[in-house]
């Protein structure tokens, strides 16, 4: 089975790469799909898909109650205080995507090991894709 993934021109999109160590996002569900926006650069309604669909299922706790919709998070490639996920890379697609397992995941350690691919659009914040990413759920929609 052959998967195919979104690619992105970066040589019109990236200027370079944000120099923050902590980005926020507050991710929703639209169109049956979790998605972001991010003005600073230029994403509107930019999806997770390739499992990241599911890590976001997971933080939103959608897993057990379909109702939330919203989450928001901070990620960083240094351990966040408290982070509740972190993943480690395992490859690239070949087209500026990237592959990620699970390491840790705050009260639902099923989720560790899961794999999941992350979009160009991670060229956005960061000028290569980092080895790990620590995720920090700041506002969780079922609380």
């Amino acid at each position: 089975m052959n998967i195919t993934f979104p690619t992105f021109n970066l040589s019109k999109t990236k200027k370079k790469a944000r120099t923050n160590s902590i980005y926020t996002l507050d991710a929703y569900r639209h169109a049956g799909m979790w998605v972001f926006d991010d003005d600073a650069v230029g994403l509107v309604k930019e999806p997770f898909v390739a499992g990241a669909d599911v890590v976001f299922d997971h933080m939103a706790g959608r897993h057990i109650d379909r109702t939330n919709t919203e989450v928001s998070v901070a990620f960083s490639t240094t351990p966040i205080p408290g982070y509740d996920v972190s993943a480690t890379i395992t490859g690239a697609d070949g087209h500026d995507g990237h592959y990620y397992k699970i390491t840790e995941f705050k009260d639902d350690e099923d989720m560790v090991g899961f794999p999941f691919w992350l979009c160009p659009a991670l060229l956005l914040y960061y000028e290569d894709a980092p080895e790990n990413i620590y995720i920090k759920i700041t506002n969780n929609a079922k609380s």
